[in-house]
Formats: structure tokens, C-alpha cells, sequence
């Protein structure tokens, strides 16, 4: 599902803000659990035979990780058994029958996980699903740190909707998605056969 798509603009946008509007007011981390339901549901839209595969690993990887901070002399070796299964999921991402939109994202986001979970205190489980899986990243990057963003995570627990941040991210949103339809698709098609087939290309 694309970001420019109808069903995305005006089925499950306004779904997901919604529902965080109603779920974040009804309990004190409502709606961090609804923005990870979101996400799920986005993923389960992009690839239904990928989402159980990708919640296999990440609930494979959240037991690495509680193995990691509960193992100090033998913390290196779940560390290491750990980016080794995030990296099968990434050749079974590329290789194997099952379509995983953005594995490779996934992959390298919980190998971050892995290397923060060696360096700090238990990760719970659902900052990390957050961490992987919200929807606005998990397809098309960028790979995420928890460090970088342990922040705002904080803010968002217990936090309510708040119509002027939806106004001024949805300023934000139709920017980008007039940059991308006005500016990036109409380059695309003019620079993809000149990567498809460089030596085609002449100095003039």
C-alpha cells in the first residue's frame, strides 16, 4: 500500500489517526498500543502470507534480547546468535517463497535493538515492535536507533491527540506527497532507463 494511494489517503490514514484520537483518551497508553495495531494491520495489507513470519521474528528477537540483559558473562554470544537470525530473516526475505516488503529494514532495525539491548536496561517488548514496525518507516526505511528516538517514544506514552501537531504533520504530509508526485515520479521515468541501461547513455 502506498503512501500515494487512494485506500491509504482515505481508508487507513484517517483509520489510524482516528483511532489513536479515541484510543489514546480511553486509556494512558492507548494510543501506543493502537499506532503498533496500525502498523501490524499496514504490514498485514503490504504482504498477509509476510506478517506472521515478520511477528515470528520479532518476538524471536525480543527473547534474544531479554536472554542479552539477563546474561552479562554470556551476553557477546546471544548478541551474536542473534544478528545471525536476524540475517537468516534477511536472506529468507530475499530468497524464499514468502513476499517480506522491507525485511531488509526489519533486519538491520532489530540488530540495532541487539547491539542497544548490550549497552542499557530491559527494552520492553513494545518499544521495539514500535521501533520495527511503524508504518510510516517499515517499508521504505530509514533504519531506526532506539537511542535516537527513546525520546519521543517517552512523550508519546500517555499522550493525547492534539489537533494543532495533526494540522501542522498533515502540512508536512502534503508537502512530501506533492514532491513526490510533482517532482520525484515524473524524474523516475525520465532517469530509470538511463540506470536501466547506462551505457546507452551519450555525453550529449
Amino acid at each position: 500500500m502506498s503512501f500515494a494511494s487512494l485506500p491509504f489517503l482515505f481508508a487507513f490514514l484517517p483509520l489510524a489517526l482516528a483511532g489513536f484520537a479515541i484510543a489514546s483518551r480511553l486509556a494512558p497508553l492507548g494510543g501506543f498500543a493502537w499506532a503498533i495495531a496500525a502498523s501490524l494491520a499496514f504490514y498485514g495489507c503490504a504482504s498477509p502470507r509476510g506478517l506472521p513470519v515478520v511477528c515470528g521474528a520479532l518476538l524471536l528477537n525480543a527473547w534474544v534480547m531479554t536472554r542479552i540483559a539477563a546474561n552479562t558473562l554470556r551476553r557477546i554470544w546471544w548478541l551474536t546468535g542473534g544478528i545471525a537470525l536476524n540475517l537468516a530473516f534477511l536472506v529468507f526475505g530475499r530468497m524464499g517463497g514468502v513476499p517480506l516488503p522491507g525485511a531488509s529494514f526489519i533486519a538491520f532495525a532489530q540488530i540495532g535493538l541487539l547491539l542497544d539491548q548490550r549497552e542499557s536496561s530491559p527494552i520492553p517488548a513494545s518499544r521495539s515492535a514500535f521501533l520495527v514496525l511503524f508504518f510510516p518507516h517499515v517499508l521504505s526505511g530509514p533504519v531506526l536507533r532506539l537511542r535516537d528516538i527513546a525520546e519521543r517514544l517517552d512523550n508519546l506514552r500517555g499522550r493525547r491527540f492534539d489537533g494543532r501537531e495533526a494540522a501542522l504533520g498533515s502540512i508536512v504530509f502534503v508537502i512530501g506527497l506533492l514532491k513526490k508526485t510533482l517532482l520525484a515520479d515524473p524524474l523516475a521515468s525520465v532517469v530509470g532507463p538511463a540506470f536501466a541501461e547506462p551505457s546507452a547513455l551519450s555525453p550529449l
